[in-house]
């Protein structure tokens, strides 16, 4: 069990190397800024896709992306690099030798036959999924599009192009893995502005061509937007690897040591990863069956959550992965145990003020965000009540970005797969009855419940076998940072209840405000608590 006092290999050493806490907060700043960038596009072609297009274009669109952003999540955030960065990160340091001095040798190779092997399999997948999408799409949502004229087909097409983007975010995602290993955090994040520029553009040039009014033409656009920003995002990374010389090669893979060990991790990885993100594709046939437009919402919901979650947990969790990759294997189990005891409070010193303040504005923002033109106030009160069971996710999330990755550094995948395994099933088992009861909130609620179960699972398995996860810190940081929240949801209820008696201009007004006065008292108050993760988030600012 991990105490509350600072370790002494938290100290500055001789050579005024910089505290490992602050080196991994640093970098998860660094990420956290791209990844505002690229979260408030995405907002802005949310914003845009729910205003200028109908309910069957945009459920269309909603499912029709599940798969590719399946592969994003999976490839860019889950098994890729927990099963290829951990290993990458150990054969670079033999590489390396101790020094700080770029060398070539099996880090070049390993990366050059893994490289090659992975696009041998996603060109297999994209041309299969490309040729078959009319079955992958009748697996997502069966015959609930039926009963509407071309809703089906228009989802058919627009799956059909949109899957190539699988190839090219999950070669994006093993290049921003290189990247994170080498220290570069910023671009990989910024990575899908690009992504979210070109679909922005996409969003709008069916009304500047002229022809919005035509269903088939204007998914066609936003499906294209898909691949083309895809593109976009692998590019930009090119010359920075080039820069260090970790391009990938094509290079015959001949079955080493190294890569076995990446591939026997990766299994589970993608398992469990796959099983956890598979949650998204099951809930899409769910809310199907929900009725028009429950995909749409399902999607908008989604995305607001995925802004906080991508800025906090994410960010953190990817800058953290790397950090205890390399405490593991050099053995230094101390501060591997500090590192992730920092990262859990720090993690939810952020996520618990964001998840109150997404439940108690829930209404507000999707109203001011998505509530124009063909979004309607139905539809506003149904996405608003899925985004506040939705920020019980944010909170569940926080805490699993740092367990996980701390499997994934011992080179432990089949645990967090076997518990994905587990909170999957119990999913299903809840979800038909939830949804009865509770519509889609139910749905969303039943997603939040099973991921809660998985987290308590990894954290019991976790302490027997290492005996680190820090439960005294744990419920002191999520008691006293609740508290310090309480002003948030005060202040939220109360623009909520008068949110519907004022103008547009004046909710804008009043939603930042509060937002503004929010984040202060939570501040605030945190320093005069002396909150020791504030200090640590502003000296690394």
């Amino acid at each position: 069990m991990i105490t509350q006092s600072r370790p002494k290999s938290h100290q500055k050493n001789p050579q005024n190397e910089a505290p490992i806490e602050s080196v991994v907060v640093k970098r998860a700043i660094l990420m956290a800024l791209g990844t505002l960038i690229s979260r408030i596009l995405g907002l802005l072609r949310d914003m845009a896709l729910a205003a200028l297009f109908p309910k069957i274009v945009t459920d269309a669109w909603g499912v029709a992306t599940r798969v590719p952003n399946l592969f994003r999540r999976l490839m860019g955030e889950g098994s890729l690099s927990a099963s290829f960065l951990p290993i990458f990160v150990d054969v670079r340091l033999q590489d390396l030798g101790g020094s700080h001095v770029s060398a070539k040798g099996k880090s070049h190779q390993l990366l050059n036959q893994f490289a090659t092997l992975l696009w041998m399999v996603l060109l297999t997948i994209t041309t299969v999924g490309i040729l078959r999408a009319d079955v992958l799409t009748s697996l997502l949502v069966g015959s609930h599009f039926d009963g509407i004229a071309g809703k089906y087909e228009l989802t058919v097409h627009m799956a059909e192009i949109m899957l190539g983007f699988v190839f090219l975010v999950s070669t994006a995602g093993l290049f921003s893995c290189v990247l994170q290993a080498l220290g570069y955090f910023g671009w990989p994040a910024l990575a899908p502005a690009l992504f979210n520029v070109v679909m922005i553009i996409a969003n709008f040039l069916p009304h500047w061509l002229g022809y919005a009014d035509n269903l088939w033409l204007s998914g066609s656009t936003l499906a294209w937007g898909v691949l083309i920003g895809g593109a976009c995002q692998v590019l930009i990374l090119i010359p920075l690897l080039l820069k260090h010389s970790y391009l990938p090669k094509l290079s015959w893979p001949q079955w080493n040591v190294d890569l076995k060990h990446v591939l026997k991790n990766m299994l589970p990885g993608i398992i469990g990863m796959g099983l956890l993100q598979g949650l998204g594709i099951i809930n899409t046939r769910y809310a199907a069956s929900l009725g028009e437009g429950s995909n749409t919402f399902l999607y908008l919901a989604d995305r607001l959550l995925e802004l906080p979650l991508s800025l906090i947990s994410v960010s953190l969790g990817a800058a953290l992965l790397p950090a205890l990759s390399e405490h593991w294997s050099k053995g230094e189990a101390e501060k591997l145990k500090s590192t992730a005891a920092s990262a859990l409070g720090l993690n939810l010193f952020v996520a618990i003020p964001a998840a109150a303040g997404l439940f108690a504005l829930a209404r507000p923002i999707v109203s001011l965000l998505f509530g124009h033109g063909e979004f309607h106030g139905s539809d506003i009160l149904v996405t608003a009540s899925v985004v506040q069971v939705s920020a019980a996710t944010l909170l569940i999330s926080s805490i699993s970005r740092v367990i996980t990755p701390l499997f994934y550094a011992m080179k432990n995948t089949w645990i967090p797969a076997l518990s994905s395994v587990i909170a999957t099933g119990l999913h299903l088992f809840m979800a038909t009855w939830w949804m009865s009861q509770w519509g889609l909130a139910g749905l969303v609620g039943s997603t939040a419940t099973s991921l809660l179960v998985q987290v308590l699972l990894l954290a019991v398995l976790l302490e027997k076998r290492g005996g680190f996860f820090p439960w005294q810190k744990f419920f002191g940081s999520f008691f006293r940072f609740g508290v310090t929240s309480l002003p948030i949801f005060i202040l939220g209820f109360a623009l909520d209840a008068k949110w519907s008696e004022l103008g547009r201009l004046m909710q804008f007004g009043f939603l930042f405000l509060t937002i503004f006065i929010s984040a202060g008292l939570y501040f605030g108050l945190a320093r005069l608590q002396k909150i020791s993760e504030l200090n640590l988030l502003m000296e690394s600012l």
